[in-house]
């Protein structure tokens, strides 16, 4: 892992990655890797599991390095292409400008968190595209640093997509999850030669909290359809777990209105 400041030769598609500009700029660790994360995928809507899973990577990832110092110096939300998640969930798919304001809410004033708002299917592409804007930035902040962005999946990507242990990819099993994780854990051993950028990061269990976005869907029907008080209750009880507040009330504005009058 680690590879120096590159100059890309096409133009630098924008994003806004201030936050992790300021971060390196007041890192004081010395002859360190610099790491973003990445978290891609339908974010449909983001919830507390996909910021969880990144915040827990990060301190997995620090505290299992050798040799040099790896500073993970921010966070990336890049949600999919709206083919992609129109083709996943058809008439529960919302617009990737939707999806972007909400990840926006999740990030808020978080100072390790932005937003990435390609809308590209797959998250090694949105890295391709992410790195010659922050490159650039770098560049006229007059910082060198080797930069590294990684992107991170939970263990059913990787049972997907078992050829990706051929690349630097970061994959998360928690040590609560059922098959998915045992099977991506045999995906790995069985790997002769895996990505030497390639690490999968057991977490304990229930520090990553087992949300889903079709569980947040599901709890909105709910809220919506003229159901028992306890079915509203348990509703309204998942939406304020699993979603940031700020996501919550841009996701389901009246769902607070709704739960409180049942």
């Amino acid at each position: 892992m680690g590879r120096g400041r590159q100059k890309s030769a096409r133009k630098a598609q924008d994003w806004d990655c201030a936050k992790i500009v300021a971060n390196v700029l007041s890192s004081t660790s010395e002859n360190c890797i610099c790491v973003i994360l990445v978290l891609s995928g339908a974010l449909n809507p983001i919830h507390r599991g996909h910021t969880e899973m990144l915040r827990h990577s990060k301190r997995l990832l620090e505290a299992g390095s050798s040799g040099r110092e790896v500073v993970v110096v921010g966070f990336a939300l890049a949600p999919s292409s709206e083919d992609y998640v129109n083709e996943k969930l058809g008439d529960h798919a919302m617009s990737l400008r939707e999806r972007i304001r909400l990840c926006e809410a999740a990030a808020g004033s978080d100072t390790e968190t932005c937003v990435v708002p390609f809308g590209i299917a797959s998250g090694y592409r949105t890295i391709a595209e992410m790195r010659p804007c922050l490159e650039q930035q770098l560049h006229m902040a007059a910082v060198q640093v080797d930069l590294e962005i990684l992107p991170v999946y939970g263990s059913d990507f990787l049972v997907k997509r078992p050829q990706n242990v051929r690349q630097a990819t970061l994959i998360v099993c928690r040590q609560d999850e059922d098959d998915s994780a045992q099977i991506a854990r045999q995906i790995v051993a069985a790997e002769p030669r895996p990505h030497p950028g390639f690490q999968l990061l057991e977490v304990e269990a229930g520090l990553i909290p087992n949300y889903s976005s079709t569980g947040v869907r599901k709890a909105c029907e709910v809220l919506r359809q003229d159901a028992r008080p306890e079915a509203v209750v348990e509703a309204w009880d998942y939406l304020k777990r699993s979603l940031h507040p700020k996501v919550l009330e841009l996701f389901f504005p009246a769902a607070k209105e709704v739960a409180e009058s049942s």
